[in-house]
């Protein structure tokens, strides 16, 4: 009887631990979404709306922004005269700072020219090469977790583009009449991602090797039954 009984928990300890290797590790899952922000004079401000996380799907583990910008900078020729004005080496550098009311996303410097050659009275305007900047990805902090899940169906995040000044130089042989300045524009994409643990996930298959492993279990406490018995009926026979 108490070989039986030892059979049957060296059995059972076999499988629990056999199952506790196996056990499949958390699953997680993301939503992705992406909304644009237009083209637009710096500085400005925007409210970009994503569809809140929803808590039926599991249990919020981080929420990811990230995005990108396109940044052009313009340089801005004032010709206060009543006649055409030549001009050289106009430029202009804007440093741009582009955030969120969650944290900094990116800083970059938006530059244009040199341009050199003639204007007319009046503006003139001398757009650079737009340059592309992909954000970092951050995290938005677990203490904010609650204003994209409670609430209504949407969220709202509000983004700026602001800029710390800028450099605008050039020359001419009336600088007394012509003014160098500029501008820049921004705009881009930002995403959301929610990387969330799933609820209710499946069970992992039960793998082929876990009957063969009981199997063999089974084989070696059935030996170790035999063993004993052969040993005991050896001593019967000696006496």
């Amino acid at each position: 009887m108490t070989l039986r009984k030892n059979l049957i928990l060296s059995l059972l300890a076999g499988v629990v631990g056999l199952g506790l290797s196996l056990a499949a590790p958390v699953t997680a899952d993301t939503v992705f979404q992406s909304q644009t922000y237009a083209t637009q004079s710096v500085p400005f401000t925007q409210n970009i709306t994503y569809a809140r996380f929803n808590p039926a799907l599991g249990t919020l583990l981080s929420i990811q922004v990230g995005g990108s910008t396109n940044v052009t900078a313009e340089v801005d020729i004032f010709n206060n005269t009543a006649s055409i004005q030549t001009f050289t080496n106009a430029q202009a550098t804007v440093p741009i700072n582009i955030s969120t009311n969650y944290g900094l996303l990116t800083s970059v410097t938006a530059t244009a020219g040199p341009f050199a050659g003639s204007i007319n009275p009046g503006l003139n305007a001398f757009p650079g090469i737009t340059s592309n900047t992909i954000f970092p990805t951050f995290n938005i902090a677990p203490a904010d977790f609650s204003n994209f899940i409670q609430g209504p169906a949407n969220t709202t995040v509000n983004l700026s583009a602001t800029s710390t000044g800028g450099s605008f130089t050039g020359n001419s042989s009336s600088l007394g009449s012509v003014f160098f300045g500029g501008s820049a524009t921004a705009g881009g994409t930002l995403t959301l991602t929610y990387v969330y643990a799933l609820v209710n996930a499946p069970p992992a298959p039960l793998p082929a090797v876990l009957p063969a492993g009981l199997g063999l279990l089974g084989l070696v406490g059935l030996a170790k039954v035999r063993n004993r018995r052969l040993g005991r009926s050896a001593a019967h026979e000696e006496i």
